[in-house]
C-alpha cells in the first residue's frame, strides 16, 4: 500500500511540520515573553506604571492579535454567505467565530 517513496515523502513532510512549529513558537515565546512583561510592569499596577507606553504596546498587541481573525473572514466568506446569506454585519461574523 505504501511504497518507500511514500514514506520518504511523509518523513519530509513530518520533518518539515515540526521545523514549522519549534521556530514559530521559540519565536513566538523570544518576541511574546518581552512584550507582555513590558505590558504588565507598565500596567497602572505595575512595578513602573507608563500608561504611554502601556497604551501604545497594548494598541500595537491588540492589532496584531486581530490579524489571523480577519485572514480567516476572508478565507470563508463563500461559506459564510452560504449559511448566513450575507457576508456583511453581526450575523456573518458569527461563521467564523465559530
Amino acid at each position: 500500500m505504501f511504497s518507500e517513496g511514500m514514506f520518504s515523502l511523509m518523513g519530509t513532510g513530518l520533518l518539515e511540520t515540526l521545523y514549522m512549529t519549534v521556530v514559530s513558537t521559540v519565536m513566538a515565546y523570544l518576541i511574546g515573553l518581552p512584550v507582555g512583561m513590558i505590558l504588565v510592569v507598565t500596567d497602572k499596577e505595575g512595578i513602573r506604571p507608563n500608561p504611554t507606553i502601556n497604551r501604545i504596546v497594548g494598541s500595537i498587541v491588540n492589532l496584531l492579535r486581530s490579524v489571523p481573525f480577519i485572514i480567516l473572514l476572508v478565507a470563508v466568506m463563500p461559506v459564510t454567505r452560504f449559511i448566513a446569506g450575507t457576508t456583511i454585519g453581526s450575523t456573518a461574523t458569527v461563521v467564523p467565530l465559530v
